[in-house]
């Protein structure tokens, strides 16, 4: 990371970022209830959110690129306008590998868990 972090790009990070979550959780709740009350039209509306969703997270990916940032650690230091020392980057490098499997395999576990839970109320309702 940069020793020297705008802090307009902080400001643009994290809003980017707080949209992307909303954007993300709506994903994962409206497909079901969109498509209920609205049939296709539903479909379409979540297409767009879908659309939006990933125009963010592009966005926020392109922020996590230029400043070479991927860990949590590295996020919130970032976030928060601090640098790490280079024996904290070292080590967040060294996680990275590790840490990309388990945020993988975790978002599986939500997707499943959202899936089902989704299914259970849309036979429900």
């Amino acid at each position: 990371m940069k020793k020297e972090i705008n802090e307009q790009e902080r400001i643009e990070f994290r809003r980017y970022s707080t949209i992307y979550n909303v954007l993300l959780v709506m994903t994962m709740l409206l497909l079901i209830p969109l498509s209920k009350t609205f049939g296709w039209i539903g479909s379409a509306i979540w297409i767009i959110i879908c659309a939006v969703t990933f125009y963010y997270g592009s966005r926020v990916e392109k922020y996590k690129k230029k400043h070479n940032i991927q860990t949590y650690k590295e996020i919130r230091a970032f976030k928060e306008g601090k640098t790490l020392s280079e024996i904290e980057l070292a080590r967040e490098e060294g996680k990275r590998p590790y840490q990309k499997a388990f945020i993988t395999i975790g978002l599986s576990i939500l997707a499943v868990v959202v899936t089902a839970s989704m299914i259970l109320i849309y036979r429900y309702l």
